[in-house]
């Protein structure tokens, strides 16, 4: 495991990663000088990861973020099924492996996920989905395989949708794995903007935002998951539990009024009169 630090300030953190350093490999990640305040962003530290992973050799590359948790074992059959569907024709760098995600739209995916080989769901592109932000080419998280990212596309684009435009033009498919094994923290509140709007404010303080983790699965939960019929979707408040999430249609993944509306009742009834 390779510990990247690009510019932390706050004393724990720093404390953790003295601790760290001495089973780890740390890297002081220099100054990117982009606009993005210090470092560059988070699709610079990707293309730094990435270009580091192909400088060793590396096949897979694992992207998780801050707000992101694994949730249960990642097995040598899960290798397996992710190293097949990069084989795939059209195959984009990456493979999705979250959970998914029910949102105000509904489950979205009950009718435009297909399993195209075992383990492996493909999403057809419909006009809801794109309204929802669903992703069809590209997505920031998930298993990237380093020599086709080095083939296909070689430079990280600054954003999410730059990247999800650029791999579409390549005509690149984004595959999902049909056993997800990681997920983001629901309700969460963004503690890190200082500049935040008193309606965001207001909102997370509401709907009961905070840090929200999620329960790390039983050997038995993740043995039914996993074994069962792959024509159930995987989504997130389905299969996985999080002791102090207070009632939620969904789970919302967003910070603000998202939290709030996902919530339900009065809450959602304010999230729509707050201004935008």
């Amino acid at each position: 495991m390779i510990i990247v630090d690009d510019g932390s300030t706050d004393k724990e953190s720093l404390e953790i990663l003295d601790r760290f350093s001495k089973t780890y490999q740390v890297f002081i990640k220099p100054a990117q000088g982009s606009s993005d305040r210090v470092t560059g962003g988070l699709h610079a530290n990707m293309q730094w990861a990435l270009s580091f992973a192909s400088q060793q050799g590396a096949e897979l590359a694992l992207m998780v973020q801050d707000d992101m948790q694994i949730v249960r074992d990642v097995l040598r059959d899960d290798i397996n099924v992710v190293t097949n569907a990069f084989n795939i024709p059209d195959a984009s760098f990456v493979l999705q492996t979250c959970f998914l995600k029910a949102n105000s739209a509904g489950r979205l995916d009950d009718n435009t996920m297909r399993e195209v080989i075992p383990g492996i769901y493909e999403r057809t592109k419909t006009d809801a989905g794109v309204r929802a932000g669903k992703c069809f080419s590209y997505a920031d998280t998930g298993f990237f395989s380093v020599p086709l990212f080095q083939k296909l596309m070689g430079t990280m684009k600054a954003g999410e949708k730059a990247n999800e435009l650029a791999a579409h033009e390549k005509g690149l498919r984004l595959r999902f794995m049909a056993n997800p094994f990681m997920h983001f923290l629901p309700l969460p509140s963004d503690l890190s903007k200082r500049d935040r709007r008193w309606q965001d404010r207001l909102s997370d303080y509401l709907a009961g935002a905070n840090i929200h983790p999620v329960r790390s699965m039983t050997e038995e939960q993740a043995t039914y998951f996993i074994e069962r019929n792959k024509s159930i979707m995987p989504y997130a408040e389905d299969f996985l539990e999080v002791p102090t999430l207070p009632r939620c249609n969904y789970w919302s993944l967003r910070s603000g009024r998202s939290n709030l509306h996902s919530r339900g009742g009065w809450r959602k009834a304010l999230a729509r009169i707050l201004p935008k």
